[in-house]
């Protein structure tokens, strides 16, 4: 995946598909579940690398 074409809502989502919640997400990552719940409702649009990462392990 390249990064540019990341949304950001669309990975936490893959996330939660996989996780079930997104506390299990926000426990699986590290992730603040606020941030995670941010990233859902599209108020966060631009995480930080780091945060996209630690998304884009947890879907391994």
């Amino acid at each position: 995946m390249n990064y540019q074409t990341i949304n950001a809502k669309e990975l936490t989502q893959k996330a939660i598909e996989k996780h079930g919640s997104q506390y299990s997400v926000a426990k699986a990552t590290g992730v603040n579940h606020a941030l995670i719940s941010k990233m859902i409702s599209g108020k966060l649009t631009n995480p930080t690398l780091k945060t996209v990462n630690k998304l884009l392990e947890c879907l391994q």
